[in-house]
Order: C-alpha cells, then structure tokens, then sequence
C-alpha cells in the first residue's frame, strides 16, 4: 500500500516530443536508453500509461484515411530503446482520448503524475495551472527538450512508492 494510504491507480501521463525524444531528433534521450526509462517507470509503481502525446492526434488521421494503424505499437516504435518490454508496454498504456487538451483529462481523482515538455502550456490550456503552484506541483515534471534524460529519471526516481 502506498504511503498515502488510498487504494488508486498510479497513472503516468506522458508526453513523447521533447519529454522522451530530444526535439529535432527520433532518438531516445541518451540516459533513456537501453532500458532505463522502462525501468525508472516500473520503478515507480506505475500500473497505467496514458500517452498524451500530439502522435495520437497523427495515428488517428492515418486510420481516418483507412490505413490500418496500431497506435500504440507506433508509440512503442517511436520511443525506440527506451522500453525493452513490447507486452508489457502495450497492456499498459492507452492512448489520450484529446491529445490536444490533454491536461484537462488527468485524473485528479487518481494517483496521477504527469511528465510533458508543454506542461505548462497544457495546464493553462486546461484552466488547471494552479497545479503547478501547489504541493501537486511535484506530480508534473517538466523536462528540457533537449535535455539527456537525467532529471525524468531522477524525478520518476523520487516518485514515493
């Protein structure tokens, strides 16, 4: 049982571009690879996976043209080494239903931690900015886009199981 004593599901919103995968490069960060962010997340005691991520917004119009297309296996593609673990990285994850409002579907009601580049740009979109102004302010993290990966790991690290 986690320390704050509530039976919730530890849900981890996500962002790739910028947050995982420098901008201007299709390469995990650098301390992100072989494995290392899959294993800071399982770490962590995530049980769920949301990808946020504007690529949902991308899939989406791919099949809309009636091209056959698995979101999360091009999610699972696009993140390169950073995850090892196809099976386990598709029974976890699910795609944002509004990649574009993606702040204003966290679940505040969940144990809900939220790691994107736009952080700020979404919470405001959202109305939801206060968040990163009070003690929640310590479920988002956000990551230098093109940073090495170091201060994800470190804060998914930190994350209280």
């Amino acid at each position: 049982m986690r320390n704050d004593h509530r039976q919730m599901t530890r849900i981890l919103y996500f962002d790739i571009d910028g947050t995982v995968l420098p901008i201007d490069d299709d390469e995990p960060k650098r301390l992100l690879r072989r494995g290392e962010l899959e294993k800071a997340i399982r770490g962590a005691g995530f049980e769920k996976l949301i990808c946020a991520g504007n690529i949902g917004i991308v899939t989406r119009a791919v099949r809309g043209l009636g091209v056959d297309c698995d979101e999360l296996k091009v999610v699972f593609e696009l993140l390169g080494d950073a995850i090892d673990d196809m099976d386990w990285f598709l029974a976890m994850t699910k795609m944002s239903v509004d990649p574009e409002n993606r702040a204003a579907s966290i679940d505040l009601e969940s144990d809900w931690w939220y790691v994107d580049d736009l952080a700020q740009y979404y919470l405001e979109k959202a109305h939801r900015s206060e968040l990163l102004r009070s003690p929640a302010s310590k479920r988002i993290y956000v990551p230098r886009p093109k940073g090495d990966g170091s201060g994800l790991l470190k804060w998914l690290r930190s994350v209280p199981i």
